[in-house]
């Protein structure tokens, strides 16, 4: 049964996932140290990429932390989903009306991918009590991309380079083989999001009214997690969300990648499991 429970979370919230082409949020790192020379190697899948993070307490109060993402096609089968759609179905002349709107004929020979790295360093053990209390901040880069269609573009991909700093607090609780915490990230983002230079007249109510956006963005991103198993060797589940609020009004902004309906688009829900070993 309990097997059963975790399996249909995990695809319910691949399920759910938006289709980025902007952010993909990470699952963020809480060590919950308690002395100098610890460090743990985590190897994760989500759904929304395979990560690798580790962390290390070079000292009694201080420790560093690092991570590395990727992904391709979001980990979720909606693409592929959309494009037998679109590959079996016929497409009828486009009608530029907003809704009704032709899923599969859109997103026909799409795929999305994401990279993102990072650095950090901070403090453990604050505080004296059962509950360990961390706090890091640090910083990364990232990269997205989406090929565009041969409907949308002649050529070309739409892309975001951008750049991320945050404050990260964590709060958990060992017992005897199990970690039970939480974790909360504010980050802000710079965002250098590119469309393709060439669009045909796919959207003709909304023109691309720029090929390239620079702007400012605020991360909310709070993370449960539970560790399990004997050192060294241990498995773990988390489920995090993402909100962002950007810097920007995209009110005369309207793409069919990245930005729709004047929102940015991103992954909001993540549940991710892996393995954690310690030294």
């Amino acid at each position: 049964m309990k097997n059963f429970l975790l399996i249909s979370v995990f695809f319910l919230s691949v399920f759910f996932q938006s289709c980025s082409t902007m952010y993909i949020p990470l699952s963020q790192n809480a060590p919950l140290f308690e002395q100098k020379n610890e460090g743990q190697v985590e190897l994760g899948a989500s759904s929304n990429s395979v990560y690798l993070q580790g962390a290390y307490a070079f000292s009694d109060k201080y420790a560093l932390i690092a991570h590395g993402n990727m992904s391709f096609r979001n980990f979720s089968g909606r693409y592929d989903i959309f494009n037998t759609i679109a590959l079996s179905a016929p497409h009828k002349p486009y009608e530029p009306l907003w809704p009704p709107f032709d899923w599969g004929y859109f997103i026909k020979s799409s795929a999305f991918s994401h990279r993102y790295v990072e650095l950090g360093g901070g403090r453990y053990n604050i505080g004296s009590s059962t509950w360990k209390k961390e706090l890091f901040a640090g910083g990364g880069c990232g990269y997205a991309f989406e090929h565009a269609d041969n409907q949308t573009s002649k050529n070309g991909k739409f892309e975001n380079k951008y750049w991320l700093g945050f404050v990260q607090g964590n709060i958990g609780r060992k017992w005897k083989i199990t970690e039970l915490g939480w974790s909360l990230r504010m980050a802000a983002s710079g965002f250098n999001f590119t469309t393709p230079s060439e669009i045909s007249d796919f959207y003709p109510p909304y023109p691309y009214l720029n090929t390239n956006l620079y702007f400012h963005n605020i991360h909310v991103e709070p993370l449960f997690f539970l560790r399990t198993g004997k050192a060294p060797v241990q498995g773990f589940i988390r489920v995090g969300s993402s909100l962002i609020l950007p810097l920007k009004s995209f009110t005369e902004i309207y793409l069919p990648h990245g930005i729709e309906r004047e929102k940015v688009r991103y992954t909001i829900f993540h549940l991710s499991a892996g393995i954690c070993i310690r030294f």
